[in-house]
This record gives C-alpha cells, sequence and structure tokens, in this order.
C-alpha cells in the first residue's frame, strides 16, 4: 500500500527497523523495503544511523513539508521525532 501511496514529491526514508527483542523475525530490513519502493520507482533512501536523518532532513526539506515519525515499540521514537523538530525549526 505505501507503494501506492506515494506521489511523485513524497520521499521515504528509513533507518535501520528497531528490534524489541522476543521472537520476530528479523529477514526483512530495512533495506529490503527500500529496495522494494525503489524497484517501484517511487524516492526512497536507507540511512543507517537515525541520528544522521537530522542532516538529511535538512538537505531535502521546505518550510512547509510534512515529516511523519513511524514505528512499533521504539520508547525513544518520540523523544526523537521532538528533537528532529527543535532541530529544524
Amino acid at each position: 500500500k505505501v507503494i501506492q501511496t506515494l506521489r511523485p514529491m513524497d520521499f521515504l526514508l528509513m533507518s535501520e527497523v528497531y528490534y524489541a527483542g522476543g521472537t520476530v523475525n528479523k529477514d526483512i530490513t530495512s533495506e529490503v523495503v527500500i529496495n522494494a519502493v525503489k524497484a517501484k520507482g517511487k524516492n526512497a533512501l536507507f540511512v543507517e544511523d537515525r541520528n544522521k536523518l537530522i542532516e538529511t532532513f535538512h538537505q531535502m526539506t521546505e518550510r512547509d513539508d510534512v515529516i511523519l515519525f513511524m514505528g512499533a515499540r521504539d520508547p525513544s521514537l518520540a523523544d526523537f521525532a521532538k528533537d528532529v523538530f527543535e532541530k529544524l525549526k
């Protein structure tokens, strides 16, 4: 569904999947997802270290752009999103 809903001006950026332990299958990595999106002709970029996303956002975004953070089971994601917001102001 993501691939179908990305518009030509949209860009998907992903860092590595957050692993919270347990029995989760780790066969699907962020790079696998990014490569699948790119194969469909959509804009996508894998950024291994999520702290480098801030630098990437500075280079790629303009004032009225929307940045959407999504993740599951990562307790630090909300704080990271706030940090990005503060640094991009």
